[in-house]
């Protein structure tokens, strides 16, 4: 019988409701189109063009990952020879990008096309709820040999699952395995909607990160990085820093999308991310992102006390970032005197601990 890696979160938690889809979330209109039907006939149609289509037909945001398919040595005017009719736009992507060795998901407020490989690659944290007729000890082997069986951490990948009693699972996957879970376990599993990550309050930080949720609109033609910079921060009222690379251009035509996700999704054709240091939303590449560490403290006292709160810490050091907590000189997580956790991490990693934390309270809510 496969390991699970399971850690028991003994607290008092009611059985939280199942929770929809926020109606105002700018993802619930993607999601929503995805499951309605269309209609093209592509005959060696370039890809931007078809997804451009796509993008008109069903009034939703199309996002074409040109960093990764360029790693991939592939090219956004790869010709598309496909046609559909009735099916629905969810059936139609897998039917255009497969063959191409492409993939979708709803990311960063967008249709997110990016290669497999590179799909494959992101750890996405979601809290599942199970269903009242559904045992939760029975679940985790059925899950794991279900759903892409070689990607768990018990076989060749580094997929996890965690229970957190009574009712719910924290899931550590890649958003094309969470989609087959979303499809095989429909009656046992309902998704917590997830808190969107670039957009989440992070602890100290709610002065600046308060302004990522407003929604913005990014048109750029060859515009260089710091007068990008200027622009947002004279719009949107935040300090706002091209950093280091001022000799960079941004070419951008992003509807009207959260601030925080527009960013994320600007600079990414770049090679760089953002950060929010000493109040100022600054450029920065990943690997500096990842070096700049900060402290914030979460107050948990909501979620578990007691002997409850060394499972929920090692929750969050297994399930977020995980190779990042080796390095004891730099990453730490510890308990304070009043049952909050002190937390130092970089900040992309706060974001994702700030999320999954809002996404067990909503879990939590009568």
């Amino acid at each position: 019988m496969a390991k699970f890696s399971v850690v028991l979160l003994a607290s008092a938690l009611a059985a939280p409701p199942v929770l929809a889809q926020p109606p105002d979330d700018p993802r619930a209109p993607i999601e929503n189109a995805l499951r309605q039907p269309t209609q093209f006939a592509f005959d060696a149609t370039p890809l931007a063009e078809a997804m451009s289509f796509l993008e008109d037909k069903h009034r939703i945001p199309v996002f074409i990952d040109v960093h990764a398919l360029a790693a991939a040595g592939m090219r956004t005017d790869q010709p598309v020879m496909e046609a559909a009719d009735g099916v629905t736009l969810a059936e139609a992507l897998d039917q255009i990008l497969t063959p191409h060795r492409l993939a979708y998901f709803v990311k960063n407020d967008v249709l997110f096309v990016t290669t497999e490989a590179f799909a494959r690659q992101i750890a996405e944290v979601r809290v599942y709820r199970v269903a009242d007729h559904v045992s939760v000890d029975e679940l985790p082997e059925d899950l794991m040999s279900q759903a892409a069986p070689d990607t768990w951490y018990t076989a060749e990948g580094w997929g996890r699952a965690f229970i957190v009693p009574p009712k719910s699972l924290v899931v550590v996957q890649n958003p094309l395995v969470h989609r087959q879970i979303a499809q095989r376990f429909s009656e046992s599993l309902r998704l917590i909607y997830p808190t969107s990550r670039p957009t989440v309050d992070v602890p100290g930080l709610t002065d600046v990160t308060k302004h990522l949720r407003i929604p913005a609109r990014m048109e750029f033609i060859e515009t260089p990085l710091p007068d990008v910079a200027a622009f947002i921060s004279h719009k949107h009222k935040v300090a706002v820093s091209a950093g280091d690379f001022s000799n960079v251009v941004i070419t951008s035509n992003l509807g009207r999308i959260r601030l925080g996700n527009a960013l994320t999704l600007m600079l990414r054709p770049r090679g760089l991310t953002w950060i929010v240091d000493d109040g100022v939303i600054t450029a920065v590449t990943h690997q500096t992102a990842d070096r700049t560490l900060t402290n914030a403290t979460y107050p948990i006292q909501d979620l578990a006390q007691g002997d409850a709160i060394e499972p929920l810490q090692r929750i969050i050091e297994s399930a977020v970032a995980l190779v990042t907590w080796s390095d004891a000189d730099r990453a730490a997580l510890q308990v304070t005197e009043d049952g909050a956790l002190e937390v130092r991490q970089s900040f992309p990693v706060h974001q994702e601990i700030s999320a999954l934390l809002s996404d067990l309270r909503r879990a939590a809510e009568k």
